[in-house]
């Protein structure tokens, strides 16, 4: 069966055809008609025009359906306003063009993956004459760190933990499950810190400092639905524990930052800062994984694997 016919079908045959990637959703609007105005080949004018939009948005995994909140979902509006923001700067001279410009609006919020839009004009003598296409949200080259300790990733007997840090861009990536699988095969104690779905903004007030702690933790439980090899662990005890036991944990910050004195100290608009900090707590070795802007805390790296190869190469090894 053709891919679009059937991502354009309904859930149960798409669901069928297309394959799932890691811990994606599908949200779909189907059969949408707008007036635009499109470019007309034979008179150079723009004509008035009934558009039918079939569009189907593929996004990470929310805990929505566990907290019934709406700030946590992408849902059809989203598809919808995208259509309607896109329609407004119109005239088109191509439908092409008016298609390219959902999608990347579809794609604009972070935790939208890839989109599929098929746009038809109605009406002409060809009955529905339309275009579509598939895009998938482009992740920006970060720059390259520079001044950072790039200790080689070799074997360690000692004691002490990594603090493995695991940008967003690294886990949403091509390589996401790689990224899992070589993380819960490696043979050392590890503590996991995970970015929030969606980049938080600096906090105003202590509101908004837990509502970004909260953000940073929906994403650790977002990744233990996803891959229950990890588990997510709020205190030193609890992390303590998992390391004693072979589990790597995936840390939510609220507890452990609801009880520090520091004054300074990180929030979820620096989810590398708080990977830094919890490092320095628990005296363990930070480690980026994949690549990722780490402004200020560039000198707080001890290691850097830029390919989960790395990882299973040493697990190998041990």
């Amino acid at each position: 069966m053709d891919e679009f016919l059937s991502s354009f079908g309904l859930p149960d045959v798409s669901s069928r055809v297309l394959p799932m990637e890691g811990s994606l959703d599908r949200i779909s609007v189907r059969e949408f008609l707008r007036e635009a105005h499109i470019g007309n080949a034979t008179s150079g004018e723009a004509d008035a025009v009934t558009v039918r939009f079939n569009i189907v948005l593929e996004v990470v995994h929310s805990a929505a359906s566990e907290t019934d909140a709406m700030e946590h979902v992408l849902s059809y509006r989203t598809i919808v306003d995208a259509i309607d923001s896109v329609l407004e700067k119109g005239p088109f001279p191509l439908i092409e063009a008016l298609a390219e410009g959902v999608a990347r609006a579809c794609l604009a919020d972070a935790r939208a993956v890839q989109v599929r839009v098929q746009v038809e004009k109605l009406g002409g003598e060809m009955g529905a004459a339309g275009v579509e296409i598939k895009r998938r949200r482009a992740i920006p080259e970060p720059r390259r760190l520079m001044n950072v300790r790039q200790a080689p990733l070799e074997l360690r007997a000692g004691p002490r933990p990594f603090v493995a840090y695991l940008p967003a861009s690294t886990l949403s990536g091509l390589r996401g499950n790689d990224w899992c699988n070589a993380l819960a095969e490696w043979t050392y104690p590890c503590v996991i810190c995970v970015a929030p779905l969606v980049p938080q903004p600096s906090p105003a007030s202590n509101a908004q400092l837990r509502i970004g702690l909260l953000a940073v933790e929906q994403a650790a439980w977002a990744l233990t639905d996803h891959d229950p090899r990890f588990q997510v662990a709020t205190t030193r005890a609890e992390i303590e524990w998992a390391l004693a036991s072979g589990i790597k944990p995936i840390w939510a910050p609220d507890d452990m930052l609801a009880g520090a004195k520091a004054a300074d100290l990180p929030d979820a608009s620096d989810p590398a800062g708080l990977a830094a900090w919890l490092a320095q707590e628990i005296g363990g070795e930070l480690l980026l994984l994949g690549e990722a802007e780490f402004g200020d805390d560039e000198d707080e790296i001890d290691c850097h694997a830029r390919a989960p190869e790395e990882l299973v190469r040493l697990a190998a090894a041990g």
